[in-house]
């Protein structure tokens, strides 16, 4: 059984962890087929946005205890490696070349949580809980943790969720910036897709630039972001897209992207 599937449906890709016996939980071998799954998504031309999610009752209850315990028989060398690949492959998520979104239901919990961080955006159900509990189970932050939940919702809150280990729902975690969206476990199926097609149905070219420079802007000053904003729109003055999204607007009619 493949322990990742990944199915391309009207310029979606749904990239669905496949161990729910487990809670989907994160282990080296899942990580080498996340990998091979983002570099599928970005050979496809046709995919125009990627959503992540997990199969059976949660996104994921976060890395193997087996995993986990296992480091304890192997040499700290080791063990850095091995970590390093282990974030490296669930990370690469971040290369993706189109807009992600994680779709969190039950449980995303450490490695899970720092992995639907790494999206470009995330929803939720109502129901839905995460966190970061490294501190809980006697260990440090991991999957570049501390860097995104400081850039997405600031020291303060990171330091709450890191020191005390709790889980926070759905309404919480949107008060804190961490959710784009919260929808009803009854719709959820029907709302991924609907905001995965919106999306896909803006023009491709502006929002890869768009996804490049969100990446870049928290490391540079305004007038390199003028910069890279002006190469960006003259990219677009001769693409064909503009022209198409122009033309629509004079005949009163949706883009055909």
């Amino acid at each position: 059984m493949d322990l990742v599937r990944l199915h391309v449906v009207h310029h979606i890709a749904y990239l669905e962890f496949n161990q729910p016996e487990s809670l989907n939980a994160m282990t080296m071998p899942m990580a080498q087929e996340m990998s091979h799954a983002v570099t599928q998504i970005n050979d496809n031309k046709d995919v125009r946005v990627a959503v992540l999610r997990g199969s059976g009752r949660a996104f994921s209850s976060g890395g193997s205890f087996d995993f986990l315990q296992a480091r304890a028989t192997q040499s700290d060398a080791d063990n850095h490696q091995i970590m390093l690949e282990f974030y490296q492959r669930y990370l690469s998520i971040k290369q993706l070349h189109v807009p992600s979104i994680a779709a969190i239901h039950g449980y995303a919990v450490g490695a899970a949580f720092c992995l639907a961080l790494a999206c470009d955006m995330r929803v939720a159900t109502t129901n839905a809980q995460m966190g970061v509990n490294f501190a809980k189970i006697g260990l440090s932050s991991g999957m570049a943790g501390l860097y995104s939940l400081f850039h997405t919702i600031g020291p303060t809150h990171a330091a709450d969720l890191f020191f005390t280990g709790r889980l926070v729902n759905s309404e919480e975690a949107y008060r804190m910036g961490i959710l784009n969206r919260i929808f009803e476990p009854t719709c959820w199926d029907d709302e991924i897709k609907s905001l995965a097609t919106s999306i896909a149905a803006n023009s491709t070219h502006a929002i890869k630039l768009m996804k490049a420079g969100l990446r870049q802007v928290p490391h540079m000053s305004i007038q390199q972001v003028f910069e890279l904003e002006a190469q960006g729109q003259v990219s677009c003055f001769k693409h064909q897209e503009l022209k198409e999204g122009l033309q629509a607007i004079r005949d009163k009619r949706t883009p055909r992207y």
